[in-house]
């Protein structure tokens, strides 16, 4: 029964990414951080390009299916852009080839626009460019922000299931803190969210550091992915309980984590609310990770312990 079980949230899953993934670019981006990158022609980008650093060349007959954000390094283009070419910082060349469908704005760096190319929108320097954070986190409708989430959704279901068959114990322990001392949990999780970025940003300063910096980010991520499958679980619990589902240990995780981050994807889009709740969930989810460091050992207050070290005196 639980293999066939597991088989259908499998294929189920597989179904809904597939229909998710679609060639819109809903959930595609290229960042490119380092090194040189040349897009020939037939090359299409999906999403948003960022460039951080390194060099990026988009030959004629190349595309992007969305925004060029432009931070620092090199970038020559003479393919056709969708939408806005923004530049923050960097060496930026527009090629008599290129096609900008939206605007070119720069806020800082060196550009160069030759004569033939085409820009469709405005060209915006200095102060009148207006290239702010909202430019790289395009503001989408309530619909596409729940449809874009679902995919994170099933892969956190995805984790959830597979830790309740590997580490049902220790999910049961961070589930337990979370739900039992929020307070301290959340405190845990605010000192941890406050100190791990610092440290993280200072070893990103030494060359020889940055390895680490780049693991301690990817540990930090799965901790707080941790955290929501400690939520889900004991939600799944509840709904197990309260509609007497036959699913497992397994399948309880799995539904509680989805029907949790679908119920938080859709608090999300309540201004200031929707956010706040995210964060807190966040929040008391890391501190839970950590106070029991990472469900190898049961987290019991300081309180508890002096009182029952008085009780068996």
């Amino acid at each position: 029964m639980k293999s066939k079980f597991g088989f259908v949230l499998a294929r189920t899953a597989v179904l809904l990414l597939s229909a998710c993934a679609t060639d819109g670019g809903a959930y595609s981006g290229t960042l490119v951080l380092e090194g040189r990158h040349i897009y020939s022609s037939g090359d299409i980008l999906n999403g948003v390009l960022v460039i951080v650093d390194g060099e990026v060349i988009l030959e004629e007959g190349a595309g992007v299916r969305g925004s060029v954000f432009m931070l620092g390094g090199a970038a020559e283009i003479n393919a056709a852009i969708d939408q806005d070419v923004s530049v923050v910082g960097g060496d930026i060349a527009i090629g008599p080839e290129a096609i900008i469908r939206g605007d070119f704005r720069v806020g800082g760096g060196e550009y160069e626009i030759a004569p033939g190319a085409t820009i469709e929108g405005s060209i915006l320097t200095g102060p009148a460019s207006n290239v702010e954070l909202d430019d790289f986190f395009p503001r989408v409708s309530a619909a596409e922000r729940l449809v874009q989430l679902l995919p994170w959704s099933l892969v956190l279901a995805f984790l959830a299931y597979l830790a309740a068959r590997t580490i049902p114990a220790a999910l049961a322990r961070v589930s337990q803190a979370e739900i039992e001392h929020p307070v301290v949990a959340a405190a845990m999780g605010i000192l941890v969210g406050v100190v791990g970025p610092v440290l993280l940003v200072f070893m990103a300063f030494t060359l020889i550091l940055i390895p680490v910096t780049v693991i301690g980010v990817v540990v930090g991520g799965l901790m707080v992915a941790y955290g929501w499958i400690g939520f889900g679980t004991a939600f799944g619990r509840f709904l197990v309980q309260r509609f007497n589902l036959e699913v497992g240990r397994s399948g309880s995780a799995f539904l509680g984590t989805l029907a949790f981050m679908i119920l938080v994807d859709v608090l999300s889009i309540i201004p200031f609310i929707g956010p706040l709740v995210s964060l807190l969930a966040a929040t008391i989810g890391l501190g839970a990770v950590v106070l029991t460091r990472f469900g190898l050992r049961q987290f019991v207050p300081a309180t508890d312990l002096i009182y029952n070290e008085e009780y068996e005196a």
